[in-house]
């Protein structure tokens, strides 16, 4: 083995040359210090050492699972546009009164399941003060209270 190992020395001294290289400062105290915590390491009990290569594999991977776990998904954000029903016309008082008009809510992207339109929506609504009425699905865009 020494043979192989000094006719390798010598090979790869014919191709690429001799090196003589001193490690910095800072890399020398890093070894140092790896040294000592190496030689701790070694007076530690194996039971301590199970416990503490065990408590490191726990620290990671409940530090991996908090990175990758699921995302809640991103609220859906759409422009609302409301328009309001227009005046009743001016009428007498022995006319009867007529009906009002529905007030429109348009969005600027789909909000609703396409199954859904032209269904009365009887949750997920709320309006202060109350007032009678229906709320519809007209398109997966627009909702319309009749009141």
């Amino acid at each position: 083995m020494p043979k192989l190992r000094s006719l390798l020395s010598r090979f790869f001294a014919f191709i690429f040359g001799t090196f003589d290289w001193d490690p910095p400062p800072w890399l020398e105290a890093v070894g140092r210090g790896l040294a000592r915590f190496w030689s701790g390491l070694r007076a530690l009990h194996f039971g301590q050492l199970m416990a503490l290569v065990f408590g490191i594999a726990a620290i990671g991977g409940v530090g991996t699972w908090l990175v990758l776990r699921p995302q809640p998904p991103e609220p859906l954000r759409a422009t609302l546009t409301a328009y309001s029903p227009n005046p009743p016309p001016p009428r007498k008082a022995r006319d009867p009164v007529p009906a009002p008009e529905p007030a429109r809510l348009v969005f600027d992207q789909s909000v609703a399941a396409l199954e859904l339109i032209g269904k009365p929506v009887t949750a997920g609504i709320s309006m202060k003060p109350q007032l009678v009425g229906s709320w519809q699905l007209v398109s997966d865009r627009e909702l319309v209270f009749t009141p």
